[in-house]
């Protein structure tokens, strides 16, 4: 597999405080591609969309996003199109986003459904720390598969877990940046208190298929623990989480 990484800024720029991106930065097979979206001009936001070249991930593949949003700006991040994740036989394909906001800034993650194909195999992480007065709208969408190939919850196995981490105004005060705080939060070893001052919101779906259950993709859901539904006119084709914190 490939490790791809991929870095955006969005940073109010002149008199009329508008949004704009001040730095982009990706490496196959991540990459992002600003958007030109009449609605987030009329509002003076930005908007950026994360793709990937070849349209999916292989396993193995490791992308690495990181994101951070100055003082009042307001940044879109979405996708191109759904995110494709390919079937394997060896290692998990990887996506990790890191993002900061900072004070009065908004941020709004809103990718396009997750498409993880029948013996697919996925992990995602996504942490976001927000200074005090900062926004975020984070969407966490996974659809069902390939419906049309007749492929429903056949992957072998998906993990995503969104962290949200509000710095303490103690924390800003001493000059630490809400990437600093990320950065020591989302730390294995960190030990960063959790005290009256910090609030940490955590959002995840495990869906992992027992041992015995790989190679028999018939079920669809149920082979996860709960029932879906694997029929084409009964059952879901997708569910999503949103979390919503800010002022």
């Amino acid at each position: 597999g490939s490790h791809g990484q991929a870095s955006v800024v969005a940073a109010v720029v002149g008199p009329v405080g508008r949004t704009v991106l001040t730095r982009i930065s990706h490496r196959s097979p991540a990459r992002l591609l600003p958007m030109r979206i009449p609605l987030a001009q009329a509002v003076g936001a930005a908007w950026c969309a994360l793709g990937s070249h070849g349209g999916g991930l292989l396993g193995g593949d490791v992308v690495e996003v990181d994101v951070h949003v100055g003082a009042g700006a307001t940044l879109a991040l979405s996708t191109q199109s759904s995110t494709k994740v390919y079937r394997t036989r060896g290692p998990a394909s990887e996506q990790r986003v890191r993002a900061s906001v900072a004070r009065g800034g908004l941020l709004l993650s809103v990718p396009d459904a997750l498409v993880p194909f029948a013996e697919s195999d996925f992990e995602q992480s996504v942490a976001v720390a927000l200074e005090p007065g900062a926004s975020a709208v984070l969407v966490d969408w996974l659809g069902a598969g390939r419906v049309a190939n007749g492929e429903r919850w056949a992957f072998r196995k998906l993990w995503s877990r969104t962290e949200l981490h509000l710095v303490n105004t103690a924390e800003v005060s001493h000059g630490n940046s809400s990437s600093d705080a990320l950065a020591r939060a989302t730390e294995p070893e960190a030990g960063w208190a959790h005290d009256d001052r910090l609030a940490e919101l955590v959002e995840s779906v495990c869906l992992d298929r027992p041992l015995e259950r790989v190679e028999d993709t018939s079920s669809g859901a149920r082979q996860f623990g709960f029932d879906l539904g694997n029929s084409a006119k009964t059952g879901f084709g997708s569910f999503a989480t949103v979390v919503l914190a800010g002022p």
